[in-house]
């Protein structure tokens, strides 16, 4: 019987550890101010461990550095492993902010003086450099249209195709 129960709590306790590697990144095109607003979902423990890697130091999100600190260091890693390109054109991409929700960070970035858009090219590799199965699901919202974008390790980038919306 102590046995069962060590087996069960061991499974209870595994539940806890996320098994799964994915973010969420939501693109929505706003028409009143002609910008792309961009909410991002990331696994707070691989955010530190991916940007602890990327710097070659130590990184907490809760840590000693100050909130402005912390968003520049998160931003420096999210400017290299996430880019995107209106029409052909890289565009420059500012981080507005980030929030703690329960186990990840919503991380709010926005891209100004957005005209119209034909095609949108997305390059997320986030937290690729950690776990080769990492997913990185990039939904658009454009004119009433929403698209899906799938990138992975073996696949960091794909274009959706704006033009017939």
């Amino acid at each position: 019987m102590v046995l069962l129960f060590v087996r069960f709590a061991a499974v209870l306790a595994g539940t806890y550890i996320h098994a799964y590697y994915v973010s969420v990144s939501e693109i929505y095109h706003n028409p009143a101010n002609n910008a792309l607003e961009i909410t991002m979902k990331i696994f707070i423990d691989d955010l530190e461990l991916a940007i602890r890697k990327f710097e070659n130091s130590e990184f907490g999100i809760s840590g000693q550095d100050t909130e402005a600190d912390t968003t520049e260091r998160i931003e420096a890693y999210l400017s290299d492993k996430f880019q995107i390109q209106i029409n052909d054109q890289a565009v420059a991409v500012h981080m507005i902010g980030y929030e703690l929700e329960n186990d990840a960070v919503l991380c709010y970035i926005e891209i100004e003086k957005v005209g119209d858009i034909n095609h949108i090219n997305i390059a997320n590799s986030i937290i690729c450099e950690i776990y080769e199965e990492q997913i990185n699901l990039t939904h658009f919202q454009y004119k009433g249209q929403l698209r899906s974008l799938k990138t992975t390790m073996t696949a960091p980038a794909g274009t959706i195709d704006a033009s017939a919306w």
